[in-house]
């Protein structure tokens, strides 16, 4: 795992609160933020799944979920109101889900993949991640890019 400030590799980190956004960063970083919690792994959104043949394969929460969520709601009649009580989840939780701002858990969205007849996962392979590399072939850290937009204003 990799503090996603500085770029440092690390056995475990913080997940810190900076300016709105939510990272895992090492402990000279996470100076920096609101610290939450301390973790080992960084497997919020994305986690792997047992193939038939032994192998695993990775999925990652689809970008429009909360689209997807609201429209398989409609699509059977219910309320947000009913689907929350279903879920056994506050309204407004479930409301800031549909909107974007939250993130559901991996449970909750397989409960409402269930629940709603919709796909809120998909597999991604290696082949479809490229990370931004610096002129190294080192990732770029989130470090690295606020060090490239400071030195534009100067």
């Amino acid at each position: 795992m990799h503090c996603e400030i500085c770029g440092r590799e690390i056995s475990w980190g913080y997940l810190v609160e900076i300016e709105g956004a939510r990272l895992v960063a090492c402990a000279e970083c996470a100076e920096r933020g609101v610290i939450i919690r301390k973790v080992r792994e960084h497997s919020e959104t994305r986690k792997r799944v047992p193939r038939q043949e032994g192998e695993e394969k990775e999925v990652v929460l689809v970008d429009d979920y909360g689209r997807r969520i609201r429209e398989g709601r409609e699509r059977l009649g219910m309320s947000i109101e009913d689907l929350a009580k279903r879920l056994r989840v506050r309204e407004g939780y479930l409301h800031k889900i549909e909107e974007g701002e939250l993130t559901p858990t991996d449970g909750l969205a397989r409960k409402l993949e269930k629940l709603l007849g919709i796909q809120l996962f998909e597999e991604i392979s290696e082949d479809e991640v490229e990370l931004p590399l610096d002129e190294e072939g080192a990732t770029i850290t989130l470090g690295d890019v606020v060090k490239l937009s400071w030195r534009r204003k100067e």
